[in-house]
């Protein structure tokens, strides 16, 4: 979808099946790079611990994260 259309923001799970979010994250910064696109703001959403998120949402180049379940003050 994100190569048909332009979103102001995808929020991307982690766990999903086929591909995890993760390396969904990966292939659309490629594309974005390779395309010269501007970057789409992307938040993983997930409920694996903090420490966990942070990493792989460093190495994927994800935007944020938060974790779930989402609380309404998040």
């Amino acid at each position: 979808l994100i190569r048909s259309q332009r979103f102001d923001l995808v929020f991307m799970d982690v766990h999903m099946p086929g591909m995890d979010g993760y390396t969904a994250i990966r292939k659309i910064r490629e594309w974005e790079t390779q395309t010269t696109q501007a970057r789409t703001p992307i938040v993983v959403l997930s409920s694996d611990d903090l420490d966990t998120q942070r990493r792989c949402a460093a190495q994927s180049g994800c935007s944020g994260y938060m974790r779930k379940p989402i609380r309404n003050q998040d």
